[in-house]
């Protein structure tokens, strides 16, 4: 529009003889209107990109309070699972603990019953070598009641 109306006016001004031009004026005139309207297009285009971003700037703006809402429950869901693991371990340890605890008496009476069995073994062989002394004391017994000497008497009662 304002291409237009330099133009008229200029138009205008040499049909009037008000203004003289050479002819190398006249194109330096249009070719700073073709940069003037060039310029002017440009900052058009600028405008309208601000415009189409500026609208995004808005959306970039709630995307970015979305992520930043989704990030602090993020951090939020980890503590509780940060908690729940914590929970979870100090249930473990103590499980741990009982479980110690209840093989430890278990050791005791493992230990026990080892030392009763190694006790009932040395009392048993004892009591196999008494009986085996017993046995052959009897053997013994048996020999020299067998080997009795006869004398003349015990016979002479037993005709």
């Amino acid at each position: 529009m304002l291409k237009q109306i330099i133009i008229i006016s200029t138009f205008l001004s040499f049909c009037f003889g008000q203004v003289t031009l050479s002819t190398a004026e006249a194109n330096q005139y249009i070719k700073k209107i073709n940069d003037l309207n060039n310029e002017i297009k440009e900052l058009e285009s600028d405008r309208q990109t601000l415009i189409l971003e500026g609208s995004n700037l808005g959306t970039t703006e709630n995307k970015a309070d979305d992520m930043v809402a989704i990030i602090e429950d993020l951090i939020k869901s980890y503590g509780t699972n940060v908690d729940n693991l914590a929970a979870e371990i100090a249930k473990t340890e103590y499980r741990k603990e009982q479980l110690e605890d209840e093989m430890e008496i278990h050791q005791k009476y493992r230990d026990e019953l080892d030392a009763m069995r190694v006790d009932w073994e040395k009392k048993l062989s004892e009591l196999a070598d008494k009986h085996r002394d017993v046995t052959n004391f009897r053997d013994e017994m048996e020999v020299i009641l067998k080997s009795e000497p006869t004398g003349t008497l015990d016979e002479e009662q037993g005709e």
